[in-house]
């Protein structure tokens, strides 16, 4: 009565090592998609900290302020050479000074209290004639502002004063 034929007993063993076949591919797959996702988290991980980092670098540089110059030709023949002074960053600079290192004859046709200057909007220019007397051209120049970002900005800029 109790007789399992051996079609029974070959059905089981089938049965059971499809069972286990199938938990293994489960356990195996299970943790092949728990390593994916560690990696994906540790990538998500660094480029959330690369958007914050440029985020606060972007935040900075809307404090900031940068003085550059540069040289115009004349506006008519004859009459005096130009100095650009710019502002290109995105904040305003107050207070501009500029210092011509080892200055031997070049001269600014401004007014005494014209520097420091008070304060360039950012993408706004002033333009400052002046006149070359020494047979020097190359001079290394110092712009010192404040901004949002430091009370206390400096600056070398190398300038051809034709």
């Amino acid at each position: 009565m109790n007789n399992v034929s051996t079609k029974d007993w070959i059905e089981w063993l089938i049965m059971g090592f499809s069972f286990l076949f199938s938990l293994y591919v489960y356990v195996n797959h299970t943790r092949r998609l728990n390593r994916q996702q560690k990696t994906i988290n540790n990538q998500q991980s660094q480029i959330n900290d690369y958007i914050i980092k440029e985020n606060e670098e972007q935040e900075r540089n809307k404090k900031k302020a940068c003085i550059i110059c540069e040289i115009l030709d004349p506006i008519e023949k004859g009459k005096a050479r130009r100095l650009r002074m710019k502002n290109m960053g995105l904040s305003d600079a107050r207070n501009i000074n500029i210092e011509i290192i080892d200055n031997e004859e070049v001269f600014f046709f401004v007014e005494d209290d014209f520097f420091p200057y008070a304060k360039l909007l950012p993408t706004q220019h002033v333009d400052i004639s002046y006149r070359n007397d020494s047979y020097k051209e190359q001079y290394n120049v110092r712009f010192t502002w404040s901004d949002d970002f430091c009370e206390e900005n400096s600056s070398v800029q190398v300038i051809v004063f034709p």
